[in-house]
């Protein structure tokens, strides 16, 4: 977790223990007179979400304090702003099953009740993020990727992929962007085990590079299994591209680096050295 004060990295700002029983403590430290702060972070356990809730109470207090000491000269008004990397329980954005908990409506309130100015999501699952979370705007896998993306699409060379029919929509505007068709892929599974039996890949690809585009890659096995039906004397691709915004990579990249040529992800769940250099490209999304 980042803080940014006035545009600075002010991330001395605060520090982080835990108390025996396991209960996390944080102090900020009245080091700075800003108008403006901004954390950045990435929720990925219980414990992070503490975390930010801790932190935002803490900077507050110290504004208070701040300002009753009488300390320099400090702006009525301070713009605080979060940027959330991986946002939590987004996948669980509606109720499927009877008396199933709205996870995503739950974490959207703790947001709000911590009252930011300004709420940046790095490509959230769904638009429900965005209209649950107040004061929020999402940054999209085309601004995350345009660059790389941009390249790849421009060459005639090239099919843009849609993993599923629920990404599809999304997908098929950044096709739209780049006047690049997008296929869509259909995934057949086993109901009682969850187990891909089959995928279609409803399009040419042979002799193109295959661009995957989608926001998460948990495991990967969506991904493993289009790469290997478009590799396969079926399809005939000549590669496979992914690009997926949060690389969680949870069985590992073993398999993965099988099928798949090149991996292109933020550092939204890891750092850049927590991947594989020759597999994974890691954009920073401090940068946005």
């Amino acid at each position: 977790m980042k803080i940014f004060a006035d545009y600075r990295d002010a991330t001395h700002l605060y520090n982080k223990s835990k108390f025996p029983a396991g209960e996390i403590n944080i102090s900020a430290n009245i080091e700075l007179i800003y108008k403006r702060y901004s954390i950045l972070t990435s929720l990925k356990s219980s414990d992070d979400i503490i975390e930010l809730c801790l932190l935002k109470n803490a900077l507050d207090n110290e504004i208070i304090c701040t300002r009753d000491a009488g300390v320099g000269t400090i702006s009525n008004y301070v713009h605080k702003s979060l940027q959330i990397g991986y946002l939590p329980y987004a996948r669980q954005d509606r109720i499927c099953n009877k008396y199933e908990a709205f996870s995503l409506k739950v974490i959207a309130e703790i947001i709000n009740n911590l009252n930011f100015d300004s709420v940046t999501l790095i490509d959230p699952h769904s638009e429900v993020a965005t209209a649950l979370i107040n004061n929020s705007r999402a940054i999209n896998k085309d601004m995350i990727f345009h660059g790389v993306l941009e390249q790849y699409l421009s060459s005639k060379d090239t099919v843009l992929c849609s993993p599923d029919a629920g990404a599809f929509k999304e997908i098929s505007k950044i096709g739209l962007k780049y006047k690049k068709e997008t296929i869509c892929c259909t995934k057949h599974r086993n109901l009682k085990t969850g187990e891909i039996t089959n995928t279609t890949i409803n399009g040419c690809i042979k002799d193109k590079t295959l661009v995957i585009v989608d926001d998460i890659c948990d495991g990967g096995r969506t991904f493993i299994e289009i790469a290997k039906i478009a590799k396969s004397d079926i399809y005939n691709a000549k590669e496979v591209v992914l690009f997926v915004t949060h690389g969680i990579f949870s069985k590992g990249f073993e398999e993965l680096s099988q099928y798949i040529d090149k991996v292109y992800t933020t550092d939204t769940y890891f750092t850049k050295e927590d991947y594989p250099k020759d597999l994974i490209e890691v954009i920073n999304i401090e940068e946005f």
